[in-house]
């Protein structure tokens, strides 16, 4: 049946926000894993980064269908003025991405603000 010109199927699926922590043991069809970048995994203030790079894995292989990861490139918590202009320090995506690196299929999608 539909609701409103929308398959019921549809409208039954859900949309989970969770940790990587509490997604321990559980698969979904699409996971999107954002801010991976060198700082936010392995965390900048951790002291067991095997720990960080388990945590990724686990977080990769939530997904049966399609993993999404992002990270920007430009850091806006680090920024300096430099001649009246707003610096940003600029990112670097994960070194836990490198083993997987030639696996993945990359899509740079730059957003300008107007």
């Amino acid at each position: 049946t539909e609701i409103l010109g929308v398959s019921e199927d549809l409208i039954k699926e859900k949309i989970v926000v969770s940790t990587i922590h509490k997604a321990k043991g559980l698969q979904f069809t699409n996971v999107i894993m954002p801010n991976c970048y060198d700082g936010n995994f392995p965390f900048y203030y951790s002291d067991d980064h095997s720990e960080d790079a388990r945590l990724f894995y686990v977080g990769l292989s939530r997904s049966r269908k399609r993993l999404i990861l992002t990270s920007s490139h430009l850091n806006p918590r680090r920024s300096k003025v430099e001649n009246d202009v707003l610096v940003y320090e600029p990112l670097k995506l994960s070194p836990f991405i490198d083993p997987i690196y030639s696996l993945i299929d990359f899509k740079f999608i730059n957003i300008k603000k107007k």
